[in-house]
């Protein structure tokens, strides 16, 4: 079985979703993981990383696939 690639991005000031409870999910994921000094609003709130994570990931993949 082929894996689908995955990533996260965990907000460290999240007051909805616990920070822990975010790595877990990345964790079990077996995601790529980033985190931002950022509440649970990132791309409001950070945008640029949340650009950068889509953009990296996008490069990550081939084409076609």
């Amino acid at each position: 079985m082929e894996e689908v690639p995955s990533w996260y991005l965990v907000a460290t000031k999240d007051r909805n979703i616990p920070p822990a409870a975010e790595r877990w999910m990345a964790e079990r994921a077996n995601a790529h993981t980033v985190a931002v000094r950022a509440p649970h609003a990132v791309p409001v709130s950070d945008p640029g990383p949340v650009t950068d994570l889509i953009l990296r990931a996008a490069r990550s993949v081939r084409p076609g696939r």
